[in-house]
């Protein structure tokens, strides 16, 4: 359970934009990252923080849901004190981008830009569709002394809830 404060610092879904293109359906979402002062003073410090983009498209039959598609993008930020800059690593692709501030590497993780559904248009004509969406920090990937703390201090609460949107044929 979150107290009012913690949600302060919680990721937030911005902004979805579904649209399709040829066969396929893309997403683009603006998120936002806003990190506690213990999330951040352990960034400064060396600790690298990871978040995890969950992506589902479901279809509801018979009053049950069935997911269709799953999708995660792992992301990990960290700070390199001797050059100082930001790298933020995308896991899934092994792509990763540098930055000179907390604001555009925190800001680059936010823009989600023709994410693939891997719905065919041609099936989301037979049945209605759902998009989730959350964004969720991984606790796991924190050093063991910080992750027992990530489990009782609000300030390590820096998951999103899941929103939901039809998907529109």
């Amino acid at each position: 359970m979150k107290s009012g404060w913690a949600a302060d610092y919680a990721a937030a879904i911005k902004d979805v934009d579904v649209r399709q293109q040829q066969n396929r359906y893309l997403l683009n979402a603006h998120l936002q990252y806003s990190l506690s002062p213990s999330a951040k003073q352990a960034i400064q410090n060396g600790v690298a923080l990871s978040w995890i983009v969950l992506i589902k498209v479901q279809t509801i039959k018979w009053w049950w849901p069935i997911k269709v598609s799953a999708l995660e993008i792992p992301w990990v930020i960290r700070y390199h004190a001797l050059l100082n800059q930001y790298s933020v690593k995308n896991l899934s692709d092994e792509s990763l981008e540098v930055f000179s501030s907390l604001r555009a590497a925190l800001s680059y993780m936010g823009s989600l830009k023709d994410v693939d559904l891997q719905l065919d248009a041609s099936q989301a004509q037979q049945h209605d569709y759902q998009l989730s969406l959350k964004i969720d920090f991984d606790r796991e990937f924190l050093p063991i002394p910080l992750r027992a703390e990530s489990y009782f201090s609000g300030q390590w609460f820096l998951s999103s809830e899941w929103m939901q949107w039809p998907l529109l044929k």
